[in-house]
């Protein structure tokens, strides 16, 4: 059923070099990412992070109990509050391919995501193509090393109908006078780059342990439609750039018979935005049901902003499985509703992952 054996702790003097070689990449990577200067910039998110896992870490390409995967997510927030919701929404395939006997694996994936505001019709667009090799580290195979690559384009829009200017008052009731205001192009594309790594190893015959973190928009990319437009009367600025995004994340799984926790926490940065989330899931698996599975999980994520840290939003979800098809719905609420009485901020998010070759494999990590 899976090929890392219960033997892992008898070999534990022969895996302590290959631990410390590992975490010392992760470390190198985190000071290189991190101490390269400012960060900018913030953009789409899901709750059920690990439903787009391409989203997370292209080392996660490949990464699944089976032999490929499809998913489709999509988060509507903030309707209520907003009459119109911000919606975002990802579709992705990856596939593994075994090398190497049965020990190394090779995968290969690609990621559309969404995000778009209805209100002023803003959008940003993306699609990238992913790799990963998995390595095996250890003869028994109790410890892998994962390093990913993805490349790909993000295109952001406005439209402009909608916007109007002072200078377009006729002085009476209406908006309709030409306006004088130089307007840049209202599309821009701009290359994408990610990379990353994540380590895997079996602690005891039931029991996974796995770390990861991962860089996105590592090409300094300019998304100032200003930038465009060579005209120094222009009272704008000309130049800005999309802040780096940065994952550090680790958790485990634990099997006690037809009962996986899988308890986690994920840590983001994105320019002067973080976010920590903790929490996990609980699967329940059914041997004589059409139901073959059930998923429960919560999660609490905080933050900073301007009001400095604190807990931000509290989210909860619930899945099911049935013949290789997972589907997912959480729902997640900022405190500022129960504690400042700003009501509306409330997101609802619905995820689809059909796995094809179904294997239940308990190397791979959790679906969400």
């Amino acid at each position: 059923m899976n090929n890392l054996h219960s033997d892992f702790t008898d070999k534990r003097e022969e895996q302590y070099g290959f631990h410390h070689s590992v975490f010392t990449i992760l470390f190198i990577f985190c000071w290189i990412c991190y101490g390269n200067g400012p960060l900018q910039a913030q953009e789409v998110r899901f709750v059920q992070s690990l439903a787009s896992p391409l989203l997370i870490n292209p080392a996660m390409t490949g990464d699944l109990p089976g032999r490929f995967r499809v998913s489709l997510i999509n988060r509507q927030q903030w309707s209520p509050a907003l009459g119109a919701p911000i919606e975002s929404y990802a579709f992705g395939g990856d596939a593994k391919f075994k090398i190497n006997g049965e020990k190394d694996r090779f995968g290969l994936g690609i990621l559309f995501f969404s995000d778009r505001f209805s209100t002023f019709q803003t959008h940003v667009n993306h699609i990238s193509l992913s790799t990963s090799y998995h390595k095996s580290l250890s003869a028994n195979n109790n410890s892998i090393l994962q390093a990913g690559l993805q490349f790909g384009v993000g295109q952001r829009g406005v439209n402009y109908e909608n916007f109007t200017f002072e200078d377009q008052f006729d002085g009476i009731n209406k908006y309709n006078q030409a306006t004088q205001e130089i307007l840049p192009p209202n599309s821009l594309a701009n290359p994408e780059l990610a990379f990353g790594l994540q380590y895997k190893a079996r602690l005891r015959a039931d029991r996974l342990f796995y770390i990861g973190v991962s860089g996105y928009h590592l090409i300094k990319s300019q998304v100032a439609y200003y930038s465009k437009i060579i005209n120094d009367n222009v009272p704008f600025s000309k130049e800005n750039y999309l802040f780096r995004r940065f994952h550090l994340y680790t958790g485990m799984h634990i099997e006690r018979q037809s009962i996986r926790y899988s308890p986690s926490f994920k840590a983001s940065t994105q320019g002067p935005v973080s976010e920590l989330s903790i929490g996990g899931t609980i699967r329940r698996q059914f041997y004589d049901s059409k139901i073959s599975a059930i998923h429960l999980g919560t999660w609490l994520l905080g933050g900073n902003n301007d009001d400095g840290w604190g807990m931000k939003s509290l989210a909860a979800m619930i899945g099911t499985e049935f013949n290789g098809l997972i589907i997912g719905f959480s729902y997640d609420q900022l405190f500022h509703d129960y504690f400042k009485g700003v009501g509306g901020m409330v997101a609802f998010e619905l995820s689809l992952t059909y796995i094809g070759n179904y294997e239940n494999d308990f190397t791979y990590c959790p679906t969400f």
